[in-house]
This record gives C-alpha cells, sequence and structure tokens, in this order.
C-alpha cells in the first residue's frame, strides 16, 4: 500500500522518451529515490509471503505435494505475466500496469488468506506471482528510464535484494506456532 502511494511520482510515460526531470544530464534524483523506495517497500512485502507460501498452504491442510505443484505452476504465471507486461508494453503507461499489478497482488493475498482448499490456494498463488513479475517488469523499466546510464537499475537490484531479505525476518517476528495469519 505504501509502494503504491509513490505511483504519481513516477516519471510519465508519453510513447516517447520518458519524462524524467534530466537536467544536463543529471539523474532526477528525487524520482529516483521515490521509486527505488518503492521497490524496497514492494519487496519487503513480497518476499515475507513468498517464503511462507508453503507453510501456509500445508497449515490450510493442502498435501505438501500439492502445496509444490501448485508453486511450480505459480511460476508459470510469473512467466505470463512478465511476457503480459512485455505485449502491453507502453500502451497504458506505467502507472496503470503498476497499480492494476499492486491490486492483483492485494486480492492474491486475501485470497490466500481464505485458502481452504487446493484451488484456491492454487489461484492465489499463481495470481501472486503474475503479479510479481507483471509489476516486477513494469518497475525495472522505470528505473531504466529515469537513468539511461544504468545507476538506477543497479541500486534497484540491490533494492529488491534488501526488500527480499527484509521481508522474511519481519514475517518471521510475525508466525505464532502454525499460524501465518499476520503474514498474510
Amino acid at each position: 500500500a505504501i509502494a503504491l502511494l509513490a505511483v504519481p511520482r513516477f516519471p510519465l510515460f508519453n510513447g516517447g522518451r520518458a519524462a524524467t526531470g534530466h537536467k544536463s544530464g543529471q539523474i532526477a534524483r528525487g524520482r529516483a529515490a521515490v521509486a527505488l523506495a518503492a521497490i524496497l517497500i514492494y519487496f519487503i512485502g513480497q518476499g515475507a509471503v513468498w517464503t511462507y507460501l508453503e507453510r501456509i498452504g500445508v497449515a490450510a491442510g493442502i498435501d505438501a505435494t500439492q502445496v509444490g505443484g501448485a508453486l511450480g505452476i505459480a511460476h508459470i504465471a510469473g512467466v505470463i505475466g512478465a511476457a503480459s507486461a512485455a505485449w502491453f508494453g507502453k500502451r497504458f503507461g506505467r502507472a496503470r500496469p503498476m497499480i492494476a499489478g499492486f491490486l492483483i497482488s492485494f486480492a492474491s493475498v486475501y485470497l490466500l488468506g481464505g485458502s481452504a482448499s487446493y484451488m484456491a490456494y492454487l489461484s492465489a498463488a499463481g495470481f501472486f506471482a503474475f503479479a510479481w513479475y507483471f509489476t516486477l517488469s513494469y518497475f525495472f523499466g522505470l528505473k531504466s528510464a529515469l537513468d539511461p546510464t544504468g545507476r538506477v537499475i543497479v541500486l534497484a537490484v540491490t533494492m529488491q535484494a534488501a526488500g527480499l531479505a527484509i521481508g522474511p525476518a519481519v514475517a518471521g517476528m510475525l508466525v505464532t506456532g502454525g499460524d501465518y495469519t499476520w503474514v498474510v
């Protein structure tokens, strides 16, 4: 939700070169900082949920073999998400697809919280992975537009890694016994 608040600060896409606020080759540092903070926050949430996705399925009474299969299928949905972002490209700008990806991610986590059946769990995991890679594609496109030299994209990978480290640690503090409610 916090990352969603940063979307209006993202550069506009007009079908050609993005309006990034460059002045004499300088990076729009404020916009870059907002975008990097957004990717950190996004990946804290993604890492928190994905790390415990298997445990959440097992705790819901779904067979471990089915959970493993569902997570494999979820990655196929992730590939479809990334391919969808490539297919949509610049047709809808950046903000609308990212907001759609965030909303799909929120909905999948909501569905995950009530997943008592294999199909609900499979759907939640699939939509979660789809949204993750769909949104990630737009995040990285944004970083490339902010800084054609590539420095921001390198920092974005750093923020991604930091988020994926912080998220599971925070989620781990929220787990009580076999209850993953607070992670979701």
